[in-house]
This record gives C-alpha cells, sequence and structure tokens, in this order.
C-alpha cells in the first residue's frame, strides 16, 4: 500500500472518530530515541525513514516536521505522498502547534496516541491549541486500527548484568534512589526510560537494534521496588536474582494500575522529558507530582570505579 493510499485510510478513521487533526511522532511508550519496529508509526504512515520527525494529518493536508540531517532523504520519500515538508530551524518554518491551530477551526479536535506522547511536549500542544479553541483527544491511537501487517513487539528475553561489570548491586543502587527520593521530598519513583530502568535493575536485553535494553517500567517507593516487563522474557534465574534484590516483578501492563492506586499522601517523583502523557494521565489528580529531570539520569552519570575501568577495557 502506498502513503497516499494510507493517509486516506486514517483520514476515513479520523472523520468516523470526530478528529479533524491527527499527529504520528516518532516515539514509544518510553520517548525512546531508537524505536523497535512495533513503534515505527510515522514512518509508515508518511513513507519517511528517517529516525527524527513528526508528522500531522489533517481532512485535506498534512506535514512532516524533521530536522537538517533530513532535509533531502524527505524531499525524495515524500515526493507524491502530498505530505508537505517543514524544516525544523529554517526562517518561517511554522511550529506543529502553529500550523494545526491555522489549518484548523475552533470546536476542531487535534488528536494523538498519549501513550507515545512525551509530558511536556504534550502539556504545550493542549496549551497553545486550548487558547485556539481547538479540543484535544489525548486517547485517540487510530495507527493501530489501521496497520494490519504490524510487526510484532519484540520478544528478546532479559538478563542479568553481573556484578563485576556494573560495580554496584540492585539493592544498593535502590538504597541510592530512595535517599534522593527522601531528600527530593518523594515516596515514589516513575522510572520510564528503558536506559534508566535497566541501570537501576542491572538487567539487559535485546528488545531494540544495537541498545541492550528490555522493555519495562520501574517503580520504587519506600517499601517496595517493582519491574514491570513481559513475563515471557523473563527465565527462573533472572526471576530468582532479582527476588533476592527484593524486587517484585509484575507485568508489563499493569504499570497504569499501580500508578492509580496511589492516595492524597503520595508524592511522586517523574521526569517529563522521559515520562509519557498517559502515564501522567493515570496518575490520580489528588496525588502531588514533582517533575524534573530523572533520579537515575543523575545517579548513572556519576560512573563507579568498575564502570571507569569498563570503558578503558572497551576502548
Amino acid at each position: 500500500m502506498k502513503t497516499i493510499e494510507r493517509l486516506e485510510q486514517l483520514r476515513t478513521l479520523m472523520k468516523k472518530s470526530k478528529i479533524d487533526a491527527y499527529i504520528v511522532p516518532s516515539s514509544d511508550p518510553h520517548i525512546s530515541e531508537y524505536l523497535p519496529d512495533y513503534w515505527k508509526s510515522r514512518s509508515w504512515i508518511s513513507g519517511f525513514t528517517g529516525s527524527a520527525g513528526t508528522v500531522v494529518i489533517t481532512n485535506k493536508t498534512a506535514a512532516l516536521w524533521t530536522d537538517s540531517r533530513y532535509f533531502l532523504q524527505a524531499e525524495k520519500e515524500l515526493a507524491g505522498s502530498g505530505i508537505t515538508l517543514c524544516k525544523i530551524g529554517i526562517p518561517d518554518t511554522p511550529s506543529i502547534e502553529s500550523w494545526i491551530a491555522f489549518q484548523l477551526n475552533k470546536g476542531d479536535v487535534c488528536g494523538f496516541d498519549g501513550s507515545i506522547y512525551q509530558v511536556n511536549q504534550a502539556k504545550n500542544l493542549i496549551d497553545f491549541l486550548t487558547k485556539s479553541g481547538i479540543k484535544c483527544d489525548s486517547s485517540a491511537d487510530l495507527i493501530s486500527k489501521i496497520w494490519l501487517n504490524r510487526p510484532s513487539l519484540p520478544m528478546g528475553n532479559a538478563f542479568l548484568q553481573d556484578l563485576k561489570y556494573t560495580g554496584k548491586s540492585v539493592s544498593e543502587k535502590l538504597a541510592e534512589i530512595r535517599k534522593v527520593m527522601s531528600f527530593k521530598g518523594a515516596n515514589t519513583y516513575l522510572i520510564s526510560a528503558l536506559d534508566e530502568v535497566c541501570w537501576a535493575f542491572n538487567i539487559r536485553g535485546n528488545d531494540i537494534s544495537y541498545n541492550p535494553v528490555a522493555l519495562c517500567y520501574g517503580y520504587i517507593d519506600n517499601n517496595q521496588a517493582i519491574l514491570f516487563i513481559d513475563l515471557n522474557k523473563m527465565d527462573e534465574t533472572l526471576a530468582n536474582d532479582l527476588r533476592e534484590e527484593r524486587v517484585t516483578v509484575k507485568s508489563y501492563e499493569k504499570v497504569e494500575k499501580q500508578l492509580s492506586k496511589l492516595n492524597k499522601n503520595d508524592t511522586i517523583f517523574i521526569d517529563p522529558i522521559k515520562t509519557n502523557y498517559r502515564l501522567y494521565k493515570s496518575i490520580p489528580k489528588k496525588v502531588t507530582v514533582i517533575e524534573a529531570t530523572g533520579i537515575v539520569t543523575k545517579l548513572k552519570s556519576r560512573k563507579n570505579s568498575v564502570e571507569l575501568e569498563g570503558f578503558r577495557q572497551a576502548m
């Protein structure tokens, strides 16, 4: 199926769903830079295969934003698709929000899939469009309904990274994380970025090419640490190793339910740049949310002696 046919399928579904503009970013639920094939929705719908870009489709028009690395490639791959190239960083190139506001009328609806949209970006988009009288629907996953031969979710096995490479055990890292949580005034911490979850729980995986990570979320409070991961990725050895480190393992999709259980006495710490909007929205409004650069982001940037030696050996 050609790009133009896919766009027509999407527009038909948009009309049925009463959506006047639909945004497809280059992202996954973990706001990753490199994506499993399953989440390469923007590439599938637009025909543009560069690693960075966002496409917006209305009932009559479409545009794709990408940076200077891909200007020539995008012009070639978008040719004949009806999608206009918007060159990021070039004077007079409109922002995604302003372009949508120009294309739509008051009362129209802009849809996007909140599960693959960064918290900060979603907030800015909604704030901008609301001021223009345009409504937003962050629950619109339209791509799944028309991508019939979509690649399956990655199912690579997860495994424990040996202490001789990490330099610190999971329990030691959890103690450091909880110390910072206490200092920040939080009793709960959600980790979404794959590299950060894998660092905190000393696991590795094979779910993304050239990235030794597994699809998972980390949840830490004062009393427990939970790894949310597809249980089929786990073998008994890994399960036992995590159990010994007092880590509970739950199914990947149960992370939202866990967040919904928080109450008014809880304060959760999240990184709004690395957390998706759907998870953010699943946190009850009565819960206090601290939004800042991730705790693990800073902790894992300070390499211990074992990690430093690993760098030397690798080089």
